[in-house]
């Protein structure tokens, strides 16, 4: 795996509980990403306006096994896996304190020409990157909300300045804390699993309608669109501190 340079959290990164937020922990997570890209000679940004190429996120679950907090100092590493198929690109993280690997992840990515908009099989494309094994964490990667489970209306948010990227859509790693957002207080109590499903884009000035419902102790959170389109899909486990 390519492992980050080391991070010490800091006051700003942690949430009432002393927590590191969640939207942190999937940024540094990415960071491993993007610099493994750099090492293979396929920088994030080159890609995109070079060889009008671009990732897009269809899936990501992240297991979280132990507090992570102010003044702790943290590397991440990544790797692509070699259970990718077809037009689907899988990624593994993980992220670890001293010899302790605190959280992992799993993600599931679409390559996209830019310019016709159409997935490109991976296959196609060498990205100079070494393929690992996947892990296996608790966190599902698929996790169809229980029938019977009343969903209602959380709140509503409107797609700021500081929810957008370059692709000029809410970007995947401000997802965790927005969903966050519209649950009961948080606490005393700290994330254990985290699954987002990406389905539809939200772009700057959308508004997103928010349905949040709790079956067996799990949160369900669904974003709507103001054209009724699926936004994303989310499952959150909790755990008392």
């Amino acid at each position: 795996m390519y492992i980050t340079a080391p991070h010490k959290v800091s006051i700003h990164e942690i949430d009432i509980n002393g927590n590191l937020y969640p939207s942190v922990l999937l940024t540094l997570m990415q960071e491993a990403a993007h610099g493994q890209f750099d090492e293979a000679g396929n920088n994030i940004k080159t890609m995109r306006t070079e060889k009008n190429l671009g990732l897009w996120v269809t899936r990501i679950a992240i297991s979280v096994y132990d507090k992570i907090g102010e003044d702790d100092v943290v590397c991440a590493r990544s790797s692509p896996t070699n259970d990718s198929r077809g037009l689907m690109f899988n990624r593994c993280y993980q992220l670890v304190r001293g010899d302790e690997v605190v959280a992992e992840a799993i993600s599931v990515w679409t390559l996209l020409d830019t310019k016709e908009m159409k997935p490109i099989r991976f296959s196609d494309t060498d990205f100079g990157m070494p393929f690992e094994d996947p892990i296996e964490i608790s966190a599902p990667a698929r996790f169809p909300f229980p029938r019977d489970m009343e969903l209602l209306e959380a709140g509503r948010h409107k797609v700021r300045y500081s929810d957008i990227d370059y692709n000029q859509h809410l970007t995947n790693t401000r997802y965790p804390n927005l969903i966050c957002d519209m649950l009961p207080s948080l606490e005393g109590k700290r994330i254990s699993e985290f699954s987002i499903s990406f389905v539809n884009q939200a772009e700057l000035g959308e508004v997103l309608t928010f349905l949040v419902g709790e079956f067996d102790g799990v949160y369900y959170v669904r974003s709507l669109r103001k054209d009724g389109k699926v936004n994303v899909e989310a499952r959150i486990k909790l755990e008392n501190l």
